[in-house]
This record gives C-alpha cells, sequence and structure tokens, in this order.
C-alpha cells in the first residue's frame, strides 16, 4: 500500500512540467508560423517599392495587419515590420503578457 502513494509523487511534479512545456512549445510555433510570414510580407513591400508602387504599401500592410514604417537614411531606405503576435497559452502570457511583438528590420542601398 505504501508503494502506491511514493509512485503518485513523481507524476505530480512531472504533469505541471509537461504543460508549462506544451504551452511554451504552442505558443513558440505560433510566433515562429506569424514570424515567417511577416518575413514573406517584408520581401513584398521591399517589391512594391522597388516597382515604384509606393501607394499601395499601406493598403497591403493594412490588408495583411501589420505595422509599416519607412525612411531614408543617407543613401538606403530603412523598412521596419512590426507585429503584435497573440499569445494562445497561459503560461507564456504570464511572461510575456497578451502579445509577442515581432519587428523586422530591412535596409536597401538607393544608388
Amino acid at each position: 500500500m505504501k508503494n502506491e502513494g511514493i509512485s503518485i509523487m513523481p507524476c505530480l511534479f512531472i504533469i505541471p512540467i509537461l504543460f508549462v512545456v506544451g504551452c511554451f512549445i504552442v505558443d513558440f510555433m505560433v510566433v515562429y508560423k506569424q514570424r515567417n510570414e511577416l518575413v514573406r510580407h517584408m520581401e513584398n513591400v521591399v517589391d512594391l517599392y522597388n516597382n515604384d508602387e509606393i501607394n499601395r504599401l499601406k493598403p497591403y500592410s493594412d490588408e495583411h495587419n501589420f505595422k509599416l514604417e519607412y525612411y531614408k537614411e543617407k543613401n538606403e531606405i530603412k523598412f521596419i515590420v512590426t507585429k503584435d503576435i497573440k499569445l494562445l497559452t497561459p503560461v507564456p502570457k504570464l511572461i510575456f503578457g497578451d502579445f509577442y511583438k515581432v519587428e523586422l528590420t530591412k535596409s536597401i542601398n538607393i544608388e
């Protein structure tokens, strides 16, 4: 009878640890996927700019729900793309808050 209580104790420690690790894995995958989409959007923004379609930059960023800033600095143009990604699970929310901010920066030389 005493051995049954001993075998339950490790489960009481392992299950919460597995829950926390699982929460981080789920949110990491969500953030990773959204970041990859943001990289793709950054490339599209640069292509729009290079094709002289500057008037389409704002509608494109609004359509895909990210914030876009760009400015000229000496002989380059700097693009900054930012998105707040909503975390899904409770444990990372305790550490990072409800949203995780992803920011990408890209500079292109102008001649």
